[in-house]
């Protein structure tokens, strides 16, 4: 249960790192150094989670290429044997 859980925990620090990189004002607590944030710069929060976004999906996509150019199974040429002879005689032409 522990193994498969462990992929799951550098997700949230990394985006949490992103969002507070975006800070540019910060609380102050006397007792516990910095708080929460107050003020965020927009454009840098924009920037940084659409970025991140954009990293993951261009991953992912080159991923899936990756796999599927790695396990496609190669296509077999259908050669067509010519027909039997009279084979294509078998069609009634007395029938108009």
């Amino acid at each position: 249960m522990r193994r498969k859980s462990i992929p799951f925990i550098p997700g949230p620090i990394l985006a949490g790192s992103l969002v507070d990189a975006a800070c540019t004002l910060w609380e102050h607590n006397s007792c516990e150094g910095r708080g929460a944030c107050l003020l965020y710069d927009h454009r840098k929060f924009r920037l940084t989670i659409h970025g991140l976004v954009t990293v993951v999906k261009l991953g992912s996509c080159l991923l899936y290429l990756t796999a599927f150019c790695l396990c496609r199974t190669p296509v077999q040429e259908s050669r067509r044997k010519p027909p039997p002879d009279g084979a294509a005689d078998d069609v009634d032409d007395d029938a108009t």
